[in-house]
């Protein structure tokens, strides 16, 4: 018998860490029960690539039009809000999935998600229902925390990726079965096949990460200063810009332009490479495997990198960089480029990773491994030797 799931992230989005995050959760399911389709509350022409399979399109599936109508003026927000929440549960579910990423803080999005768990356990009342890899809050109101605190006790169990939303859920006394563990999209290259790329001869390259809305005239300086630096002192010799998000209003795209013209005002055009987004979340970390050096700024570029063992210095743009470097990775400040850094100390701190870049890496198996045990928690919190 066919088993029913169903997923409820930032899915069909065109965002590289999003899509590695569910197509993670997807592969240890199905490694799992082999049976299981899934339901994606996102538009089917959208979806990412999740697995290995070339047939996966037969038991992943997601909504027509959703992108197009719910951009509709004036009607778009019903449609997102109240439309497809029921048409996505409009069959019953033996589990429902709700992550990664941060995706439990604002009202509306709450709200949407408390109508959607009623209506799945009004079709089931023995559904499975967890928020996995998720950050919670911050709040900005007390009506956002306690909306969100009235959700989290409807869960069966709920895994956090960062110590804060733990000790966020102990400081609200939430009774749900919770528990933290790193990020899932550290333990893709466990359940995807990922080609680990040999370097070409006399190529070096630094791969930049770069986060629209946050790519400010200092970070700009800053990041230029790096790469001059690089190719100055260490012979690099080629500049790969990762484009990890591609959705309207988000477009990384932009300011990766924005860099390339002020590498050329420069006189650093040589060998400029975009890497724009993929549906398939592997190229992405196969790619920055062929890097010698990354600048990250978005938390998924940092994330890919540690998994890679790709050097890196981290541009923190959220506390949530900075939380997986520190609390995650186990970095010191020697691993991050601040506001307040002096350009000197900048140069010091590229110093240290290139002379010793795998004491980024001490704590490395024991990461991947902890990332790895959450879906073995993730299956058992599911039940999913009673589904079957």
């Amino acid at each position: 018998m066919v088993k029913k799931v169903g997923l409820i992230g930032w899915n069909g989005k065109r965002n590289v860490g999003d899509d590695a995050m569910t197509s993670v959760m997807i592969a240890a399911v199905k490694q799992q029960f082999q049976n299981a389709e899934f339901k994606v509350l996102a538009d089917e022409d959208a979806l990412a690539i999740y697995t290995d399979e070339k047939n996966e399109r037969m038991w992943i599936g997601g909504m027509r039009h959703l992108n197009r109508l719910s951009a509709v003026p004036k009607v778009g927000t019903y449609f997102n809000l109240k439309v497809f929440p029921k048409w996505f549960t409009s069959q019953p579910f033996d589990c429902l999935l709700i992550g990664g990423g941060s995706i439990i803080h604002r009202v509306r999005n709450t709200e949407k998600l408390d109508l959607i768990i009623n209506r799945v356990k009004a079709k089931n009342d023995s559904v499975r229902i967890g928020a996995v890899c998720v950050s919670v809050g911050p709040f900005k109101s007390d009506i956002e925390k306690s909306k969100a605190q009235f959700l989290l006790e409807k869960l069966n169990f709920l895994i956090v990726r960062d110590l804060r939303s733990y000790n966020l859920l102990e400081e609200m006394g939430i009774q749900t079965d919770y528990h933290y563990a790193p990020d899932l999209a550290l333990s893709l290259p466990t359940y995807r096949k990922v080609n680990y790329v040999t370097s070409v001869d006399n190529e070096k390259v630094v791969g930049v990460s770069l986060r629209i809305g946050y790519f400010t005239k200092k970070r700009k300086e800053y990041i230029i200063s790096c790469i001059e630096y690089l190719i100055d002192e260490y012979g690099f010799n080629k500049v790969k810009i990762f484009n990890f998000c591609d959705l309207e209003g988000q477009r990384d795209h932009d300011c990766s332009i924005e860099l390339i013209d002020y590498l050329k005002e420069k006189h650093i055009d040589t060998l400029l490479e975009i890497i724009d987004y993929s549906f398939n979340p592997v190229d992405f970390y196969q790619q920055i495997d062929t890097c010698d050096f990354m600048l990250c700024m978005r938390l998924h570029a940092t994330i890919i990198s540690y998994t890679m063992q790709t050097p890196l210095l981290i541009v923190p743009y959220h506390q949530k960089c900075i939380d997986f470097g520190k609390q995650v990775a186990k970095l010191n400040d020697d691993s991050f480029l601040h506001d307040k850094d002096e350009i000197l100390e900048v140069k010091g701190k590229i110093d240290k990773i290139v002379a010793n870049p795998n004491y980024q890496f001490e704590y490395w198996s024991q990461t991947i491994k902890e990332s790895e045990q959450q879906l073995a928690l993730m299956l058992d919190l599911l039940n999913m030797n009673q589904l079957q």
